[in-house]
C-alpha cells in the first residue's frame, strides 16, 4: 500500500509546475525509497528510517507555506486514489501536520489577537 501511495504522490508532486522545482536536484528514486520508510514510520508501521531529519533534508530548499500545502494536497489525493479511510488519513496528516515548522522557510509570524 505505501509504495501504490507514494508512487502517486511522486506523479502529483511532478505534475505541479509549483511545487515540481523543489525536485529539481533530488534524486528521485532514493526519494521515493526515504518517503515510503517515512511514510511507514510515521503510520506506526514496522520500518525504520534512516535519513536526514525533515530540517535538515529541507533547509536549503526554500519552501514556504503555499508549497508546503500544495504538497499536503497532492499526499491526500495521493491517499484517497489508493482507498485509505479518511481517519487514517485524518491520523497519518495530523502527523505531518507536527512537520511543518522543520519543511517551512520564511514563513510569515504568526497573527496574534488585537
Amino acid at each position: 500500500g505505501v509504495a501504490t501511495i507514494v508512487d502517486q504522490f511522486i506523479r502529483n508532486l511532478a505534475a505541479d509546475d509549483e511545487v515540481r522545482q523543489h525536485f529539481r536536484s533530488v534524486n528521485i528514486a532514493g526519494f521515493r525509497d526515504r518517503l515510503s520508510d517515512f511514510i511507514c514510520v510515521t503510520a506506526g508501521g514496522g520500518c525504520e528510517y534512516t535519513g536526514r531529519s525533515m530540517s535538515e533534508a529541507h533547509a536549503t530548499l526554500g519552501i514556504e507555506r503555499r508549497a508546503f500545502n500544495r504538497t499536503v494536497e497532492h499526499l491526500m489525493d495521493a491517499l484517497d486514489a489508493a482507498g485509505v479511510a479518511y481517519s487514517a488519513q485524518n491520523d497519518l496528516l495530523a502527523r505531518f501536520a507536527l512537520l511543518e515548522a522543520d519543511v517551512v522557510r520564511g514563513r510569515p509570524p504568526p497573527m496574534t489577537g488585537q
